[in-house]
């Protein structure tokens, strides 16, 4: 491969990486990191002092994962892989706050989500991504044999499968 051709590549890497970064800051998205099996905040705010709706959506499938409404939490329509692990700050959506409190991360978590927060005078919608760090995604298994009074290695296999969780 030429000098040109490497300089050509590596031209077109860097402003794809460019490009890339701008089109995270221009859509105004928010990357979250969260610890698997841990709890993780994704934020979102709204200015209001009014009575909100929020809709925590799961961009994949456009999943319920929480909802918020007539000042309570309405979760029949929530799917069930969040039951029972999300809730609001209460005290602070008077204030603004109506970041999602996700307890037991899963490594199916890691996705999009959106906040969608509505009053009688505004409405607005937040995208956050969710990255799942140290999630036993994979696992893998060597096979060997034992035979008289050494190791024979009868087969290697390195096979991966998603774990259970």
């Amino acid at each position: 491969m030429s000098k040109s051709t490497r300089m050509t590549i590596n031209n077109c890497v860097s402003f794809a990486v460019v490009l890339t970064s701008l089109w995270t800051l221009i859509r105004g998205d928010t990357e979250v990191s969260c610890v698997y099996k841990e709890s993780c905040i994704l934020p979102c705010s709204f200015q209001t002092n009014e009575t909100v709706v929020i809709h925590w959506i799961q961009a994949a499938g456009d999943t319920p994962v929480h909802s918020y409404y007539y000042n309570q939490d309405q979760l029949d329509h929530q799917d069930r892989h969040f039951r029972g692990r999300t809730s609001l700050f209460k005290d602070q959506i008077s204030r603004g706050n109506a970041s999602l409190h996700l307890t037991g991360v899963k490594s199916q978590d890691q996705g999009r989500y959106t906040c969608f927060t509505s009053t009688i005078s505004r409405n607005k919608n937040s995208t956050v991504d969710l990255k799942v760090e140290g999630s036993p995604r994979y696992i893998a298994a060597i096979v060997c044999a034992v035979s008289g009074s050494f190791f024979t290695l009868v087969v290697f296999i390195c096979y991966y499968r998603k774990c259970k969780e």
